[in-house]
């Protein structure tokens, strides 16, 4: 029969050694101190007592605790799929460097447009940090006003434009409608 009683400091080094180096969760360190001790001991009093001590995981590190399988994540060596470096994957999901990964919308310019960051920082570079077609600099817009303008038949990057630009080569890419917009102007 188990009684509920607070965490005692003879628990604190078995809770230490569970949580910090053998890297178990808090309610498995909650059911190996009722199972050692004889004591009822929730999870939220080891979140707790973790959490004044400033032991408790981060949510970052908290999410490689894998749920299925595996206890936890240990992160894998893996060679970037795009540079080719050797990197920790943090997760199954992974398949480049944070060098040419470090973000969200690095992720989408890589898969959609086939660029890492550091060409990314290669091409602002290059035009001055301003668009290509209206040279207006870049640091004066938001970073939504980017955009990564491509050939459509060709997918080549062509370079980077402001958004005002970028809704113009919509239809400048169009021979047709430039042809007509020219006849509609003359007449």
């Amino acid at each position: 029969m188990t009684t509920e009683k607070p965490i005692l400091l003879k628990e604190h080094d078995l809770i230490v050694n569970l949580y910090v180096k053998e890297n178990f969760s808090p309610e498995k360190v909650a059911k190996q101190l009722t199972w050692a001790f004889e004591t009822k001991v929730t999870k939220h009093d080891v979140y707790k007592y973790l959490k004044a001590r400033g032991l408790l995981r981060t949510v970052k590190e908290a999410s490689l605790v894998e749920s299925r399988g595996k206890r936890f994540w240990k992160p894998v060596r893996s060679h970037c799929k795009h540079c080719g470096c050797v990197f920790d994957k943090l997760n199954n999901r992974q398949r480049c460097c944070k060098m040419c990964v470090p973000n969200k919308k690095a992720a989408d310019r890589l898969r959609f447009y086939g660029i890492n960051q550091t060409e990314f920082d290669e091409l602002l570079r290059k035009q001055n940090n301003e668009c290509a077609i209206c040279h207006e600099s870049f640091s004066t817009m938001t970073a939504s006003s980017l955009h990564v303008d491509h050939c459509h038949s060709t997918n080549r990057v062509r370079g980077l434009v402001c958004r005002r630009c970028n809704l113009g080569l919509a239809y400048v890419d169009k021979k047709e409608w430039i042809e007509s917009a020219i006849k509609y102007v003359t007449r």
